[in-house]
């Protein structure tokens, strides 16, 4: 009983030593987060007489000829989830990536990330969409690093 009592004048004298600090500490910063005047804005016009906005759509009209939608099909080989007697059993699992890239030169050459084809077969069943509704058969060429 005498040691609950402690207790609770120990967490009274805490509290109330705390909220002394608090109201002191109030009273030393008054002007702290208040502004007596908004700061001066100086507003830019900007005039686009057609200039600016017609030049971007012109260059994406220009461009979207050269972007198509790739196709990929293919197979990886998976582990099989149960390990029996110490031979992990593999198995091959059909595959389809989906993903855009860009022509860039007259040969047809198309780039694109390398998460979209690096998993492709021979490249048979690989189409290539064009955005004037038209596809190509495509195959994998080597790439960089």
């Amino acid at each position: 009983m005498m040691r609950k009592i402690k207790n609770i004048y120990f967490i009274i004298t805490i509290v109330g030593t705390g909220t002394i600090f608090f109201l002191l500490g109030m009273g030393s910063h008054p002007e702290r987060g208040k502004a007596e005047e908004p700061a001066p804005v100086e507003t830019i016009v900007i005039k686009d007489e057609g200039g600016f906005s017609n030049s971007i759509s012109t260059v994406a009209n220009l461009l979207m000829p050269t972007v198509v939608h790739i196709e990929i099909t293919g197979t990886v080989v998976q582990r099989s989830p149960y390990y029996y007697f110490g031979h992990p059993q593999q198995r091959e699992v059909p595959i389809q990536a989906l993903g855009s890239g860009v022509i860039i030169s007259s040969e047809g050459y198309i780039i694109t990330n390398n998460h979209v084809v690096e998993n492709a077969d021979r490249g048979d069943d690989d189409t290539r969409r064009f955005c004037d509704g038209g596809y190509a058969v495509a195959r994998k060429v080597p790439r960089g690093n």
